[in-house]
Parts: C-alpha cells; structure tokens; sequence
C-alpha cells in the first residue's frame, strides 16, 4: 500500500526450548557410568571371578531413561558374553551310574550317579543388573554369587538300580585278525575296544563311534597301520590303520540286536575275516573326510556295550556283547546275493631288495564283486520294525608276490694292451 509506513515492526512469539539433555544431567550421567565401570568379583564358593571395570566401560552407551532423565545403560549382549567365557569353568560335568560285573561277567550291582552343575547364565545377569541399578543409584557394590544350575546324569542310579537284575546279553560278535604291523600289532584294535568297554548307550541315544573313542594319538597307544591308498594296501599307511576291525565287531553286534543302524560304510575290497556285505569301514582323513559307524538305542532300556580283546600266539581277536533287558525281538539275514563278480590276478615281480629265494606277498588277489544282505527285525509280536538291505561294492585287487633275486653281478673291465 502506498500509504503504508516505510517500516513496520512485528513482535514475534517467541519459546524457549530447553536442551534434551542438560550439563548437570550428563554430569550426572557420567559419574553414575564412573560407579558402574568399577570390578566386580563374582563369588563362586571359594573361587573368585573378576569381570574387570574396563570390560564395563565397554559395554557402557547413555540414553534417556524410561521413567524420565538421561543416564548409562550397560549392553546385556556384554554381560552374557562375559559369563560365557567362565561358563566352562564353573560347569561341572554329571557322572553315569555305571554296572558292576562279577568275574564271570554277569551284572551284580551298580555305581552311584553325580549330579553336575552348569552356570545360569540369566540369573547371573539378573543378579548382575540389580549390582549396576545399586552402583546408579550411589551404593558401592563389588561382589555378588553367581547362579548355577543343577545337571541331572542321563542314568541315574535308581534307573540303573532297576534295571541292572534284568540285564542280559542280547547279542555278540567276535573278529579274528592276525597280530601285525597292518594294526599296531593289534594295539589299534584293542585300544578302541577298551574306550568302549562300559559304556552305556540310553533309551532313545545315538552311538557313534568316532567320538565314543578318545582321541587317536600316538600318546594314547595307537600306530601306524594298514591302510587302502590309491587302491592298494600300505601296511603302515595311516595312523590306527587295522580300527576298521573293531567297528566292524560292533557293528556286527548291534545289528544283531536288532537296533535302528545308522551310518556305515563297505571297505574298498572284500576282507574274508567279515561277514559278507555287513563290514563297516571308519576313517578320517586328512582333508576332513570322516565315515563312522553308528547305530540308535530305539529300545526302552539301556544297552551296555562290553568290549574285550586278547590274543592267542599270533591271533588276535576282538569281541563285542551288548547288554540289556530282553526285548524279545528277531533278527534274520537273507543269503547274500553276489553279482558282477570279477575275478582276480595274481602277479610275481622279481626284486633284489629281498634276499634270494625270499618270498614277501605284498597283496593278495581278492575278486571284485556287488553284494546285498537284507537284515529284517521283529518285534515279540512278529511285526517288522526294521528292514534294510546292505550294498557293498567291492573293488577287485591284483595279487602281488615278490620274490627275491641276487642282484647280477658288475660287468669286469678288459684292460686295454698297450700300443704296439
């Protein structure tokens, strides 16, 4: 408007907004997150674990708070992972009752059951944060106990109690083998055997044998052995070589007693010291291959599994009885069927390494074949509860049989006459 004045003044409204979060509250907030970050000893009867202030100070962020104000909040992902890192130190593992056998080996009685414990690890963070709430709000909190948990065995000792008058053999199976360097001169047969001696396998478990066996060290016993290398046999080829034996007897055993059988696995050639089609081969190789040999207690008492091994001269052998409650199950094996046979040779080669007329068989011919083995299980009743059948695809081997030469003689030199 042309009227209008040259200048017009206008008073704005104006709001003080206040900062969300003030000097004193972050002050305050800081000094509360200084009496948090300080040690704390968890107390675990006579033993003492430190989680250290500067593992706090780490896990420490600030936020506004739920109820109204700004203050620190400690991260529960840092807490758990803390008592993570003791959890193994304060767990205590729960011991088996176990059965006691008289000399002739008949079950008389049992050993008690230990109860273990285990960290908890909510509790202890609950307990934890009621120690961070105190340190906010001024008090000078340094200890607390943790929280454990009690860990039940698998088999108590009244369920062993109950069951140990009841038990008898269900099945066996028993394997030669000649004493030599292809098993460690038998130790890496009967090594196994003995880690497995006593073990309990409980109503509705897995048993695998890999790591129902300790670790296979030389400082455990075990040695080089036997072992099927690009097709043929190298008498010390693999550490534990010749086990094969004792998860073959097993095998053999738990599949006689009708059981639910898991994982298995033919050897590359047919050995004639086991059954037909039914051997189970276990390996671990270099390049993190593993096969095991397992099978499922699908029964309603627990399996013992008494392993023994003992030698007459040169004759080793390894043996297997699986103890339970009877079941009344049956257990019947076709004939095995044998196809795309495929016979094998047998070669001489003639070397100086061995004395002359020395004999050293090397590899023995064995014929290669296709095998199938049908296993069916009956209940009391005579229902089937179990079928499968078994296929084994056996490589043929040639034979090969050194034989030792003398080594021909250095040709003489003719001297040279002189020159006329």
């Amino acid at each position: 408007d042309p009227d209008a004045p040259r200048l017009v003044r206008v008073d704005l409204p104006i709001t003080i907004v206040e900062p969300g979060v003030t000097s004193d509250e972050a002050a305050a907030a800081r000094a509360a997150a200084d009496r948090i970050a300080v040690d704390v000893d968890l107390l675990d009867g006579a033993e003492t674990r430190t989680i250290s202030g500067t593992e706090f100070r780490g896990w420490i962020s600030f936020a506004a708070m739920a109820g109204g104000g700004y203050g620190p909040v400690v991260a529960q992902e840092g807490l758990e992972s803390a008592l993570n890192l003791i959890a193994d130190d304060v767990a205590v593992a729960p011991v088996d009752a176990t059965f006691l056998f008289a000399d002739n080996e008949e079950v008389v009685g049992v050993t008690d059951a230990k109860t273990g414990r285990a960290l908890d690890v909510p509790a202890t963070v609950a307990s934890l944060a009621r120690l961070i709430e105190q340190r906010v709000a001024g008090l000078s909190v340094s200890r607390m106990p943790i929280s454990t948990i009690t860990v039940e065995p698998e088999l108590t000792t009244a369920q062993a109690t109950q069951t140990a008058p009841l038990m008898k053999p269900i099945s066996e199976w028993t394997t030669y083998f000649p004493i030599g360097i292809k098993n460690g001169g038998g130790a890496n047969i009967w090594i196994p055997a003995r880690e497995i001696d006593g073990q309990v396998v409980l109503p509705g478990q897995w048993f695998d044998f890999w790591k129902a066996i300790g670790p296979v060290t030389r400082e455990n016993g075990y040695r080089d052995g036997g072992a099927i290398i690009n097709g043929k046999t190298e008498p010390q080829g693999a550490l534990a070589g010749g086990i094969c034996s004792t998860s073959t007897t097993l095998f053999n055993a738990a599949l006689r007693a009708g059981l639910e059988m898991g994982a298995r696995r033919n050897h590359y050639y047919y050995i004639d010291r086991y059954p037909l089609g039914l051997d189970a081969t276990v390996f671990q190789s270099s390049s993190g291959s593993v096969q095991t040999m397992s099978f499922r207690n699908d029964t309603e008492n627990p399996i013992l599994i008494r392993g023994t091994g003992w030698k007459v001269g040169a004759k080793g052998y390894v043996k297997f009885v699986l103890w339970s409650v009877p079941t009344g199950r049956g257990v019947d094996f076709s004939t095995p069927i044998v196809k795309n046979i495929r016979p094998a040779t047998d070669t001489t080669v003639y070397t100086t390494e061995l004395s002359p007329g020395v004999k050293e068989r090397i590899e023995y011919p064995v014929e290669g074949k296709d095998v199938w083995v049908t296993r069916t299980v009956t209940d009391s009743a005579g229902t089937v509860i179990h079928q499968e059948t078994y296929y084994s695809h056996y490589a043929r081997i040639t034979g090969i049989l050194q034989i030792g030469i003398a080594p021909e003689p250095s040709p003489v030199a003719t001297p040279t006459p002189p020159p006329a």
